[in-house]
């Protein structure tokens, strides 16, 4: 009996996915530009090559992260439960308060949406992922 998946985690899983697929291909044009200048008219210091393995790895994860919760894996559903319910809900804004206070000082309107779309992200992440119809989903069943 295959296990049939709710529209919510459906679409989470696909945004995540095209978001680290966007997100890798960014970070190697990124890497290969920066990379192509460097020593010729870059100012500054060089490219970190760590830099761009993390956030290359971190896309794979995403990636990962996002077959997992469309094929209702336990794992993904708690990995996208503890790191992104935190990460949108209480890190971010904490860390980009003096960004609140200069969004709200200079009245960049694109700016408050898109912190207001980060604290949403979160919520629906918390709201999503701890329904008890979508906890059953996840759980394994007779293989």
């Amino acid at each position: 009996m295959e296990k049939k998946s709710s529209v919510g985690v459906i679409i989470f899983g696909v945004i995540l996915i095209l978001w680290g697929v966007l997100s890798s291909i960014g970070t190697l044009i990124d890497y290969f530009v920066v990379a192509s200048y460097a020593g010729r008219s870059y100012e500054g210091p060089a490219p970190s090559v760590l830099k761009y393995m993390q956030q290359f790895l971190y896309c794979i994860f995403l990636i990962i992260l996002g077959f997992g919760l469309i094929k209702l894996k336990e794992w993904a559903r708690k990995s996208a439960l503890f790191i992104f319910a935190p990460l949108f809900v209480i890190i971010l804004p904490f860390h980009n308060f003096f960004m609140f206070v200069y969004i709200a000082k200079s009245k960049l309107l694109f700016a408050q949406l898109l912190e207001i779309v980060r604290i949403i992200l979160g919520v629906a992440t918390l709201y999503l992922f701890t329904r008890p119809k979508v906890k059953e989903q996840f759980k394994q069943g007779p293989l």
